[in-house]
């Protein structure tokens, strides 16, 4: 299928919003790192758990773009799978156990 202006406009932004979420998302997870004291790990921890859900509830296009030809499109994935194994590790890594299923639950649901 070949691009025109309008598609192009459509499509560039959301090539790219995977680069800056991943930026994002480091900024906001090196916080929680970083954080001086317990209350405001908590406060980096929530904000980072709301991130996700919200990231899952947006079309996004991940880097398994594929081009076949300059100026042509073959197929276009819209790509949560990244996105579910930072949510997975981060909920194993910020949250008891017996939460993980329904937190990974929750985000699916939100798509």
């Amino acid at each position: 299928m070949p691009t025109t202006p309008c598609l192009d406009i459509l499509i560039a932004p959301a090539i790219q919003s995977h680069e800056i979420w991943n930026l994002w998302q480091e900024w906001e997870v090196g916080k929680i790192k970083y954080s001086p004291n317990a209350e405001a790990r908590a406060e980096a921890v929530a904000r980072v758990d709301a991130m996700f859900p919200e990231r899952m509830h947006q079309i996004h296009i991940g880097p398994s773009l594929v081009y076949l030809a300059v100026g042509a499109v073959s197929h276009i994935t819209i790509d949560y799978t990244a996105t579910s194994e930072s949510y997975s590790t981060f909920v194993t890594a910020h949250f008891p156990a017996q939460q993980y299923e329904r937190k990974l639950v929750q985000a699916i649901k939100v798509r």
